[in-house]
């Protein structure tokens, strides 16, 4: 299997610019990667602090993910790093953009 780890510094806050970091990552990628991996909490950069106590800046970060997911043409498959409301609670969760729908 060929990974490509995604070593990129997302920006706290800057959501389109961290998931055009997180694009570019994965267009950079061999043909023959497997899977792209990003960084721990990507998408709402790292470390976000008191805005995940924002449930609106969480449903953003999900709301940008989901967009991405709906143009993603799913090879090599990413996996983001994306704070997630699940049963009204949020967690620190890694996304596999090919699971979104």
């Amino acid at each position: 299997m060929h990974l490509r780890l995604a070593q990129i510094n997302p920006t706290v806050g800057d959501i389109a610019g961290n998931l055009e970091l997180v694009k570019e990552a994965w267009r950079s990628a061999p043909q023959r990667t497997d899977l792209v991996i990003s960084p721990e909490l990507v998408v709402c950069g790292y470390p976000p602090l008191d805005l995940l106590n924002e449930e609106s800046f969480i449903s953003s970060c999900m709301e940008a993910v989901q967009k991405l997911a709906a143009e993603f043409p799913g090879h090599p498959p990413l996996l983001l790093g994306c704070p997630w409301i699940l049963e009204e609670k949020p967690f620190n969760a890694e996304t596999p953009t090919t699971l979104i729908t």
